[in-house]
């Protein structure tokens, strides 16, 4: 696993709040990194684009245009969110040791879970991954071998709220 220094991470989120200029009153996604003392050294705020980057040698408090990240900005080896998938939220925590990296993503499908839960296990096998089902309930590893693991649950009109999380050894 190839370990960057945290600074690295703030420039791409940087670059991807510049992204989407317009504002149509839908909420972004909001974002965070933590250090690997927990400590969030970056946020941006789905809400109005705001964004804070707390790192050494910078403390900076920046207004930018919303992120708002969709189906198309992730990915499990190849396998994109359920079609129409917005993003909420994303969180990243480096983790002091190499077991405790982790990304964790929600998400609101524009379908049933049945719907997402098949959508997922069929893309996921055709990738060659493995994957388990236990009801709206999916485990499976990556090809570099790391876990994930996929909660889908029923939300209002026929859509679904997911949480992905992706750990790293």
């Amino acid at each position: 696993m190839i370990r960057l220094p945290m600074s690295a991470l703030i420039v791409p989120l940087v670059l991807l709040a510049a992204c989407d200029s317009k504002d149509d009153g839908k909420p972004g996604t909001d974002i965070s990194i933590r250090d690997d003392e927990g400590n969030v050294v970056a946020a941006a705020n789905g809400k109005d684009g705001k964004m804070s980057i707390q790192i050494p040698g910078l403390d900076a408090k920046i207004a930018l245009p919303k992120i708002r990240l969709d189906s198309d900005n992730f990915d499990i080896d190849g396998v994109k969110l359920y079609p129409g998938s917005s993003i909420r939220s994303i969180n990243v925590n480096a983790g002091k040791t190499e077991d405790t990296g982790r990304v964790s993503l929600a998400f609101t499908a524009p379908a049933s879970p049945d719907s997402v839960r098949e959508y997922f296990v069929n893309a996921l096998k055709e990738e060659g991954l493995s994957v388990a089902a236990d009801g709206n309930l999916l485990t499976g590893k990556q090809k570099d071998g790391d876990p994930f693991r996929i909660d889908l649950k029923p939300a209002a009109a026929n859509t679904t709220q997911g949480a992905i999380t992706l750990s790293a050894k």
